[in-house]
C-alpha cells in the first residue's frame, strides 16, 4: 500500500460520502411538513425507534467487517477467500448504508423538533457541532463527516487487502511445502536409472538394487568394497561408478536451480 494510492482513495470515497450528504440535505432543507403537533411526536417517537435499530444493524456490520477479517487469516483455499471478500463488501457497504440512515433519522429529528419549536431529544456539544438546530449539518459537519467515512472505508479496504495478500501468501507457502515433501519423499532414481551411469548395465544394475543400492544416491553413498564385492569387480572400478553416480546428482540439482532461476 502507498501513500498516494491511500490519499486518492481517501480523497473519492469521502467525495462520495459528501455528494450524497449534500443530496440529502438539498432534500431536507426543501422539505416542506406540515404537520399537527401529536404527529409530529409520533414522528419523532418514530425516529428514535429507526435510530436504535439503525444503531445495532451498524454494530452488526462492525462484528461482521471484523469476523471476516479474521477468517482471511485463516484463509486455506482461494475460494474461501474469494467467498469471505465478497462477504467482507456486503458488511462493508452495509455499513456505510446504516450510518448514513442513521444520520439521516438524526437530521429528520431534529428537523420535527424545529418545527415543534422544543427539544425532546437531549443534545452533547459533538452533535451541536456538527448539526444546527434545524438539522441541517453544519460546515464543519460536511467537512469532518465525509473525511471520517471516507478514511475509515479506505482503512478496511487495504486492511482486507492485506489480510487477502498474506492469505493467498500463506496458501502458496504451504502449497510449495507440500510438493517439496512430495519431492523430498519420493525415490531421486530408480533401478533404470543406475543404467545412466556409463558401464552399468541391466545386470549390473539387478545385482545392485538387490544389494540394497537402489538410486543413484545409494550408489553416490555406497562403500567402494561394497560395490566391488556386489558386482565381482575391482575397488577401482566401483570408485569410478561411484564417483559417475555422484556427477548425475550434482548436475541434475545444477539443472533444477538454473530452472528455477
Amino acid at each position: 500500500m502507498t501513500s498516494f494510492a491511500f490519499v486518492c482513495l481517501w480523497i473519492t470515497f469521502s467525495a462520495l460520502t459528501y455528494l450524497i450528504l449534500f443530496i440529502n440535505q438539498q432534500e431536507l432543507l426543501s422539505t416542506t411538513i406540515n404537520a399537527e403537533t401529536q404527529l409530529l411526536e409520533n414522528l419523532i417517537g418514530w425516529e428514535l425507534t429507526g435510530q436504535i435499530i439503525w444503531a445495532a444493524l451498524i454494530s452488526s456490520c462492525i462484528v461482521g467487517l471484523f469476523f471476516t477479517i479474521t477468517r482471511l487469516k485463516e484463509g486455506k483455499s482461494t475460494y474461501n477467500i474469494i467467498l469471505l471478500v465478497t462477504l467482507h463488501l456486503g458488511f462493508f457497504f452495509a455499513f456505510e448504508y446504516c450510518l448514513l440512515k442513521l444520520l439521516w433519522s438524526y437530521q429528520l429529528t431534529k428537523k420535527y423538533e424545529d418545527i415543534l419549536g422544543v427539544s425532546l431529544v437531549r443534545t452533547d456539544v459533538i452533535q451541536n457541532f456538527l448539526f444546527t438546530n434545524s438539522g441541517a449539518m453544519s460546515y464543519y459537519g460536511m467537512i469532518i463527516i465525509p473525511a471520517l467515512l471516507g478514511f475509515t472505508a479506505v482503512l478496511l479496504t487495504f486492511l482486507v487487502q492485506g489480510t487477502q495478500k498474506k492469505a493467498i501468501q500463506h496458501e502458496e507457502i504451504e502449497l510449495l511445502q507440500k510438493a517439496h515433501e512430495i519431492v523430498e519423499e519420493k525415490p531421486e532414481t530408480n533401478n533404470e536409472d543406475l543404467k545412466k551411469v556409463e558401464g552399468i548395465g541391466t545386470h549390473m544394475a539387478e545385482k545392485l538394487f538387490n544389494t540394497g543400492i537402489r538410486s543413484l544416491r545409494d550408489l553416490a553413498e555406497s562403500d567402494p568394497e561394497k560395490v566391488a564385492e556386489s558386482l565381482d569387480i575391482s575397488i577401482e572400478s566401483a570408485s569410478i561408478f561411484i564417483n559417475a553416480a555422484g556427477s548425475l546428482i550434482r548436475a541434475r540439482k545444477t539443472a533444477k536451480r538454473l530452472r528455477t532461476e
